[in-house]
């Protein structure tokens, strides 16, 4: 049964990494275009439910997304997770990711929404590093969650979690001004991607030990 399941999950994955770095993509040339997208309404709508509260609440929650604490999420799984391919492959996964990040806000170089920021930040726009790289290290954590030993719960309840913390730390850019909403849709599509390249990292990982194993 497994094995009749590995092939549809190849096709499943490579059309979802294909569909994912499309739209990206096509949302790219758009922004190049200095295309403005429907979602970006959104930037306006937050200005007018800001509260000091509010405020407050997605200044700590965008540090969910920060490069250097998703880096330190990622050595402790390196630390603490028995199989220390998972942890290996995280690490490359989000150092590739945040590579292709700078190439591409230096290529494309949107300017952020400066008139509605209340934090300071540096940098192009497009696409939104905290919202691509958070997706990226989260979804992994509820990935290699979903096909561990764990319970059911376990998995459940941590799978719900983790998307809340994705979801809240995207939309916190948008709120805190530094970010138009179709900067975080492209690096959650970004992310998905790396995603699946990353859990292909692994699975090459897990061959080449076999491999190796096996000719001793």
């Amino acid at each position: 049964m497994e094995n009749r399941r590995k092939p549809l999950v190849f096709i499943l994955s490579t059309i979802l990494l294909i569909l994912s770095l499309s739209v990206f993509f096509v949302m790219a040339i758009l922004v190049i275009n200095r295309h403005m997208f429907f979602v970006d309404r959104l930037n306006n709508f937050v200005v007018g439910v800001r509260t000091d509260f509010w405020n407050g609440f997605f200044k700590v929650f965008t540090y969910f997304g920060q490069f250097y604490f998703l880096v330190i999420v990622v050595l402790l799984m390196l630390i603490f997770v028995r199989d220390k391919r998972i942890g290996l492959s995280s690490m490359l996964g989000l150092v590739l990711a945040s590579v292709f990040n700078l190439v591409v806000k230096s290529i494309i170089r949107r300017p952020r929404p400066t008139d509605l920021m209340i934090i300071e930040e540096i940098g192009h726009s497009f696409p939104s590093a905290h919202a691509m790289l958070s997706i990226l290290v989260f979804g992994l954590i509820i990935y290699f969650l979903s096909v561990s030993n764990k319970p059911k719960v376990t998995k459940v309840l941590s799978s719900i979690i983790l998307s809340i913390i994705i979801l809240m730390t995207g939309f916190s850019r948008v709120y805190l001004g530094v970010h138009y909403a179709s900067d975080i849709l492209a690096g959650w599509l970004a992310g998905i991607a790396f995603i699946i390249l990353t859990v292909a990292i692994y699975k090459m990982f897990k061959t080449i030990t076999f491999s190796k194993i096996g000719k001793y």
